[in-house]
């Protein structure tokens, strides 16, 4: 079991930074006025954010409450 806390950790830190990449790109599509790319950006990022929120309720976590915040509560 955790093991495969860990590795579902280790996704989501992944998808989490792969999502900063993907902001950056479509705030540049933005910039330029690139429609095709925002909208091609736009739904990746919805969809790594559903990946992210999907691995978070499999770890018993509300979505976007880190481990620190877990920590505190207890």
């Amino acid at each position: 079991m955790l093991h495969a806390e860990r590795d579902l950790r280790l996704r989501i830190d992944l998808l989490e930074g792969q999502g900063a990449s993907i902001v950056r790109m479509l705030a540049k599509a933005i910039k330029d006025q690139n429609d095709t790319a925002f909208a091609e950006y736009s739904e990746r990022l919805a969809s790594n954010r559903a990946r992210i929120e999907e691995h978070s309720w499999d770890l018993g976590e509300k979505y976007g409450q880190g481990i620190l915040d877990l920590d505190s509560l207890s």
